[in-house]
């Protein structure tokens, strides 16, 4: 029982840093000051050229080279060409955060873009929708259109279909096509959870649902 408890956390931790494609494993591999690709034989699939390498999928690695980022599958050819100053794969998995010029967008991890890194710190919100910031905040689908106008303060991702939005230092709750749902009217707020907000007024807190209606 020990042996297989031992070889399961053997696979387990070898897993955490490597990819399986049709039983072969690739891995970054390290030689001096930098990364290239391997199989578990040690057959090189990608020579050590490059500054960091992050595996994201069975055979696609972010990879770092020259301050810049791109991705590339585990025979070296490139897949998203090195031109930006950050890739992250997002929590979700599936989606690549890019970093170029300063600003923010998303993109397949095959480079489909999702979001064009237009805006400062855009954050997903919704299946189609991200919250933006130009400098103030609002939210556009992935072609870019505006749904909502960057005009707030302060906005929260949607949870709940609602979002916390603040002017002047006031708050309240918009949906998701732009219209107000409860004015800002409270000197703080907490996004919505199963249909109800912690809110602030007059120092006091207190529980609200969408109608606006203390609870």
């Amino acid at each position: 029982m020990q042996l297989i408890l031992g070889l399961l956390s053997a696979i387990l931790l070898f897993s955490s840093c490597s990819s399986l494609v049709n039983n072969e494993i690739f891995i970054p591999y390290r030689k001096a000051d930098k990364w290239g690709i391997c199989n578990q034989n040690k057959e090189f699939y990608v020579l050590p050229e490059y500054d960091r390498i992050y595996p994201i999928d069975a055979d696609l690695f972010i990879a770092v080279k020259k301050k810049l980022y791109g991705v590339i599958n585990a025979h070296g050819e490139i897949v998203i060409p090195f031109k930006y100053q950050e890739i992250i794969l997002t929590r979700d998995g599936e989606t690549l955060r890019v970093k170029k010029r300063g600003k923010h967008g998303y993109m397949t991890k095959l480079g489909k873009e999702l979001l064009s890194p237009k805006y400062f710190n855009p954050v997903k919100s919704g299946k189609n929708l991200y919250r933006v910031q130009s400098p103030k905040y609002g939210f556009v689908d992935s072609l870019m259109n505006v749904v909502i106008p960057p005009k707030y303060d302060q906005a929260e991702v949607f949870m709940d279909s609602l979002s916390l939005v603040g002017i002047n230092k006031k708050y309240g709750y918009i949906d998701m096509q732009g219209n107000t749902v409860i004015n800002n009217m409270y000197d703080y707020g907490y996004s919505f959870m199963t249909g109800k907000a912690a809110v602030k007024l007059n120092g006091k807190y207190g529980l609200i649902d969408k109608n606006n209606a203390m609870l």
